[in-house]
């Protein structure tokens, strides 16, 4: 249990988080709930469940308002619901649990290339930043540091991580099952979705596997040994780091060209 914290939006710092009155808050590491200390009620998310909600401080009000749901942040009996979980990223930012919006966007040195290792001309680029499943394919392009559809943020949460496209930060990587030879797409991030949960190996192998089934890894087909730019990525048996097909290095834009 954290007590007697207070969260301020992240960028550009801006007024605390007052629900009903209520500044000072201790967080349930266990249930992620955040509970004031003055009467123990739990910050509420009265909007729809599911629906992305960015957080922004009302100019006149004493409350958060949930763009894009239908409700304010309100103060409740705590029940455990998912409405009531929160994740803290830092001491300035947190994500929303059902919908992870992001409050704060990351600085420069969040944001890497994640360059092939088998041919260092081919990065993971989402095909379009705004489309989602069954459309928003990811796939290998010829590398442009420049282009933020190339451009990715890898989240640490808890003991998995999310990739985020710096073009469009609603959206993450995402597979529709965690099967063999399911194709990677773009979908709106959700700490609730298991299918965007990853583990990167970016000391060892540059391996992306499912956190949810670690035998199973982000590669692309290369069966004529010649790499084009659109080659899909799916999922397919991790091989512990003895196929570069599987191997991804993060370069932060800036010093690809070095």
């Amino acid at each position: 249990m954290k007590n007697g914290i207070r969260l301020r939006r992240g960028e550009p710092r801006g007024p605390m988080l007052k629900v009903d009155g209520q500044t000072l808050w201790a967080y349930d590491t266990n249930s992620k709930e955040l509970r004031s200390t003055e009467n123990g009620k739990c910050i509420d998310n009265r909007g729809q469940i599911g629906k992305p909600c960015d957080a922004f401080p009302c100019d006149d009000c004493d409350s958060y308002t949930c763009y894009g749901s239908t409700g304010d942040l309100t103060l409740a009996k705590c029940t455990g619901k998912v409405r009531q979980r929160w994740v803290l990223q830092d001491a300035d930012d947190f994500l929303y649990d059902q919908g992870s919006a992001l409050v704060g966007k990351p600085i420069e040195d969040d944001f890497y290339l994640l360059v092939s290792s088998k041919d260092r001309e081919f990065c993971i680029a989402a095909k379009d930043p705004y489309a989602r499943h069954p459309d928003g394919e990811i796939l290998l392009m010829r590398c442009n540091p420049s282009d933020p559809k190339q451009i990715w943020t890898i989240e640490t949460i808890e003991d998995w991580e999310r990739i985020r496209l710096k073009a469009n930060l609603s959206l993450c990587m995402h597979v529709s099952r965690l099967e063999l030879l399911q194709a990677l797409h773009l979908e709106e991030c959700s700490d609730l979705q298991k299918k965007q949960h990853w583990k990167y190996d970016k000391s060892g192998t540059g391996e992306i596997s499912s956190a949810k089934n670690e035998n199973l890894c982000v590669e692309f087909e290369n069966g004529d040994d010649c790499l084009q730019e659109g080659t899909p990525l799916e999922l397919l048996p991790c091989s512990g780091g003895k196929k570069s097909e599987q191997s991804f290095d993060l370069v932060r834009p800036g010093n690809y060209w070095e």
